[in-house]
């Protein structure tokens, strides 16, 4: 357990995220246009693991920054995904505080983000794809009032930089994210992100870890926050929550080659206090990160909202 550790990561401080496969592959020209679209599927979609296409909708979110020897290079702090609103308009979707956090003074002019093709690349030689994220004083990410969520258009460069073969990118469209009969207590779920507790070493690739859904809203499930559980550090914040393509449904039988849906984006962990129990407590001024377990999400169908009033603000 670590006691008494403040880590600060994009706007966070000790607080600290598609089988048949079906993230979308769709085909790209002009920067952020789409058409068309080829919906892959079966556990033989890549050379990998059935999860290589929906780790191409992840991003790592980062800035640059000085290491100790005082060299430049592209530090982790959050993680993103893209998604589209399937009407062409790709976008990048986090939490909201990766973007502003008033409370940490938090309110970057940009970030750097890297994608798949990435992996292989020193983060000391590539720092990422910048995104502008405020100009002339105004935002130019879109946030949701509700929700630890944002959006912000998708960049030609970032998008030729994620680009496939032919000229397409993965992606996550509506039809791809859960809906209140696929998010359930007890479902299986799998995040990405890049938890800073396992070093640099380990972030060139989004870490993969498993869980469960463990608590959502009686009165509806896709309109409010849910639990996870499930290790949540920082460094996972915006990343993407995701059931599995094998599992126990709803009514309790188990199945295989389920389609996988996005279910919502990481807000942050559950830390513990120094009370915690009966009979039990933590030093004062105590606080174990991660130590519930539980994972604060929030819903996917509330990117659909966002996509559409990003591109009412910007007619």
């Amino acid at each position: 357990m670590i006691y008494n550790i403040r880590v600060c990561l994009l706007g966070v401080c000790a607080v600290t995220l598609l089988v048949s496969a079906s993230a979308a592959q769709v085909t790209i020209s002009g920067g952020a246009y789409m058409s068309g679209g080829v919906t892959t599927s079966g556990s033989g979609t890549s050379s990998g693991s059935w999860s290589d296409n929906f780790r191409k909708t992840t991003l790592a979110v980062g800035q640059v920054t000085k290491d100790e020897f005082g060299l430049d290079h592209f530090q982790t702090g959050g993680v993103a995904v893209l998604i589209s609103d399937g009407r062409n308009r790709f976008f990048i979707a986090t939490a909201k505080h990766v973007f502003d956090n008033p409370s940490e003074h938090w309110a970057p002019e940009s970030l750097q983000f890297r994608g798949w093709k990435d992996e292989q690349t020193s983060r000391y030689r590539d720092f990422g794809a910048r995104i502008v994220l405020r100009q002339n004083g105004k935002n130019l990410f879109t946030a949701s009032s509700d929700f630890d969520l944002a959006v912000i258009p998708a960049t030609e460069e970032l998008l030729t930089r994620i680009e496939l073969d032919g000229h397409k990118v993965a992606v996550l469209q509506p039809t791809d994210f859960a809906d209140a009969k696929t998010t359930y207590d007890g479902e299986d779920v799998v995040v990405l992100g890049f938890p800073a507790l396992v070093g640099e070493e380990y972030q060139q690739r989004a870490l993969m870890r498993s869980g469960i859904v463990a608590w959502t809203d009686s009165s509806g499930p896709t309109n409010h926050e849910f639990l996870i559980d499930a290790r949540i550090f920082p460094g996972n914040s915006g990343g993407p929550v995701f059931s599995t393509p094998a599992g126990v449904n709803r009514d309790a039988s188990i199945s295989t080659g389920r389609v996988v849906k996005l279910l919502g984006l990481v807000s942050k962990t559950v830390n513990a206090k120094p009370d915690v129990a009966f009979g039990i407590r933590l030093p004062e001024n105590g606080l174990v990160i991660g130590a519930a377990g539980v994972g604060i999400i929030e819903p996917a169908q509330e990117l659909i909202k966002l996509m559409d009033k990003a591109e009412s603000e910007q007619q």
